[in-house]
This record gives C-alpha cells, sequence and structure tokens, in this order.
C-alpha cells in the first residue's frame, strides 16, 4: 500500500504452522513454531498417530532472485539453495516447536509422488534438482534452469538420477503409474524438456519411474516452444470420461 516491493522476505520472522483436522473447525487449530527458513512446495505429508510428518524443501532464505530482503542483504544462492527436510510435528504436544531433519542435500523442488499414496506412508518421491557441476542454463523465476530429474526413495535414503543434458533445461515431473493396481512407484515419469541446441525447442520426455538413469524411453518433440512452466499433474482418460465437453 505504500507503494513498495509486492513481496519481502522477513528472515527474522519465525514461521507458525496451523495445523486442524480436514473435518474440524478453526477452533480446533494447533499453532507450532519453526526457526526462520524459506518453504517451498510440499512433496507429501501423512499422520502416524499423534506425529505428523510434512516432506517439503526448506531453505535458509529466500529462494527467489526477484524477492528482495527485508534486511536489506543480496540474494544468496547458497543460502537460498531448498534441501529436501522432514518435518515431524507432535500434535500432543503444542507449542513446543517442530523436529527437523535434512534428508538430501542437492539443490532440489518441484516434487511429485505416486499420487495413490498422498496423505498416505510412501516410499517412492519425484523431484528436480540442479547439479552444479554440470552446465547451467538460464530458466524460469530461480535463475538457474532444472537439469536433472530425480527419484528418491525414503526407505533406503537413496537416489536414481538422470541428467538432461548440456544446452537443455527439465521441468517438473508428473508420475503416471503403469496400471491402476501397479505397486507404488511402478510407472513413467513425464517431463517437458527445452533444448537450446537449435534454437529453442520442446519435447515431452517418457522415463521408467524406477529406472530414470537409463534415460527416457520415448520423446516428444513439439511442433513449438513451450514456455517454462511449473505444476502438472497427469490424469487418465478412465478419469475424464463423459467429463470433457465435445
Amino acid at each position: 500500500m505504500r507503494g513498495g516491493a509486492h513481496w519481502r522476505f522477513e528472515p527474522d520472522r519465525e514461521l507458525r504452522i496451523g495445523i486442524m483436522p480436514r473435518d474440524g473447525e478453526v477452533s480446533d487449530m494447533r499453532w507450532f513454531r519453526a526457526p526462520p527458513a524459506g518453504v517451498g512446495h510440499i512433496l507429501n505429508a501423512f499422520s502416524e498417530g499423534d506425529q505428523v510428518h510434512v516432506d517439503l524443501f526448506v531453505s535458509e532464505r529466500n529462494q527467489f532472485p526477484f524477492i528482495e530482503n527485508a534486511d536489506g542483504t543480496p540474494f544468496d544462492r547458497a543460502r537460498a539453495t531448498p534441501r529436501l527436510t522432514r518435518w515431524v510435528i507432535d500434535l500432543s504436544a503444542p507449542g513446543r516447536g517442530i523436529r527437523t531433519e535434512t534428508l538430501f542435500h542437492d539443490f532440489m523442488e518441484m516434487p511429485t509422488t505416486d499420487l495413490r499414496y498422498q496423505m498416505r506412508p510412501y516410499r517412492h518421491g519425484y523431484a528436480t534438482i540442479v547439479d552444479m557441476e554440470k552446465p547451467l542454463n538460464v530458466a524460469g523465476t530461480i535463475g538457474v534452469g532444472w537439469n536433472t530429474l530425480c527419484h528418491v526413495d525414503l526407505a533406503t535414503a537413496k537416489q536414481d538420477r538422470y541428467y538432461v543434458g548440456e544446452k537443455t533445461t527439465c521441468q517438473e515431473p508428473c508420475f503416471v503409474p503403469r496400471s491402476p493396481e501397479a505397486a507404488e512407484g511402478d510407472g513413467y515419469i513425464l517431463s517437458v524438456f527445452t533444448r537450446f541446441d537449435d534454437g529453442i525447442r520442446s519435447e515431452l520426455a517418457v522415463l521408467d519411474a524406477q529406472h530414470l538413469a537409463e534415460g527416457p524411453l520415448a520423446r516428444i518433440r513439439m511442433p513449438f516452444h513451450l514456455r517454462a512452466a511449473v505444476h502438472g499433474n497427469w490424469v487418465s482418460d478412465r478419469k475424464l470420461a463423459g467429463r470433457v465437453a465435445a
């Protein structure tokens, strides 16, 4: 209202997280506190008794170059690195804070899961990584483009990664189950690649979700350039049957 920046990151303000039953009232809200941080997207969340587990991407500071820091400090890429973190919140102890654990230290974001396991205990997650040891390209809101697709196995704490190549960036993965009855994580990953080696072109890559390192099973070259985008979901024709207007 004073004509300043639309967004500002205030590094001295703690985080406050409210949790309430999905079918509850606002009066049921319980509040928890966490130290100042930058918070990105959520991979998944689930409950085990009084424990709520939230797997999300957390950075020490503001993650976006276009958002100014309220204390006047310049954007700091190292401190802005989002890392996959687990918050454990004990509903029986409101106000006691949140227990945190960094699951992977990579520059990782843009997550998805096998959506059949959202809000349930799960094993497999998928995301994009900026691998600073590989060639980088400019793309998107964070300045550098994602150059690696990643499968994280939360049971083994291991990764399966596919570097998309020089002069190439990738976008948020979407998971497609191999069949409605397939086991968790058994299916395909879709991601749109932007290639800068022959003008600018886009292609849709299809990878085996359990074997990303082997590279795409198929590439669908677009007849036009799709701008870098965020957030998408796979929806089967079975789900869409009868819902799409002619």
